[in-house]
Formats: structure tokens, sequence, C-alpha cells
């Protein structure tokens, strides 16, 4: 009887392999396409450019690793809200950050510079914390 209701209750979380091989792959599709271009990806491209490539990559890795078990927990704790109400928060993220997105798109330059100005920002927070010199501008 026991197994049973694990059985039962792994197939109504949806903890199936099909299902966890589907939640793998969709999350690492995700993610990978919204890290490339983000301010850490050319904040670990700068230090690597000063530091070992190796020590780099490693702290990379769990500076992400810790980020991505926060944000599982987190995502834990919230499948635990009331799901109506979760729908309408849902919704009203999204809604904010199609927002930010359009406002976003209608700030940028015509020439598609925000890559750029990412990069420069980074820069400029690293400069800030002193990981990197300052860029005299003689070069």
């Amino acid at each position: 009887a026991v197994v049973g209701d694990v059985a039962s209750e792994a197939k109504e979380v949806g903890t199936g392999f099909k299902e966890n091989w589907v939640g793998l792959t969709e999350a690492m599709v995700v993610i990978l396409t919204a890290e490339i271009g983000d301010k850490s990806f050319f904040v670990a491209i700068l230090l690597a450019m000063r530091y070992d490539k190796w020590t780099v990559l490693f702290a990379s890795m769990f500076a992400l690793s810790i980020m991505a078990v926060s944000s599982a927990l987190f995502g834990s704790l919230i499948s635990q809200i009331n799901h109506e109400l979760l729908q309408w928060i849902a919704a009203l993220t999204y809604f904010v950050f199609g927002v930010m997105m359009v406002y976003d798109g209608y700030c940028m330059s015509e020439d598609g510079g925000n890559l750029a100005e990412a990069l420069a920002e980074a820069r400029e927070e690293l400069e800030e914390a002193g990981l990197v010199e300052k860029d005299g501008g003689d070069g």
C-alpha cells in the first residue's frame, strides 16, 4: 500500500522519467538562451581576461549553481501557493516584464547598441569593485 501511495504522489507531482527529462532540457535551453548576452556573461569574459580562465570558470559555475539552487527552492516554495492566486501573480509579473521590455526596446539605439552598453556597464562595475584596471582611454 505504501508503494502505491508513493507512486500516486510521484505521478501527481509529475516526477516521472519523461517529465524530468522534459523539465531538464527545457530548463537548460531557456536558461542558456537567457544567459547569452547577460551581464554575468560579460563579467565572466572580463574576469577571464584578467585571471586564470579555470578559476573564473569554476567560480562562475559555483555562483550560478547557488543561484540555480536558490531559484529551485523558491519555485518549490511558490508551488505551495493557491494555483489561482499564483496564476494572477504570474500574469501580473509577465505584464510588468513585458512593459519593461517594450520600454527598453523603445529606448534602444537604432544600431542595437545595447550589447556594447551592457559590456561597458559590466566593465564599469568591475572597475568600481577593483577587479579590473580602469581604462585610461589611451588605447
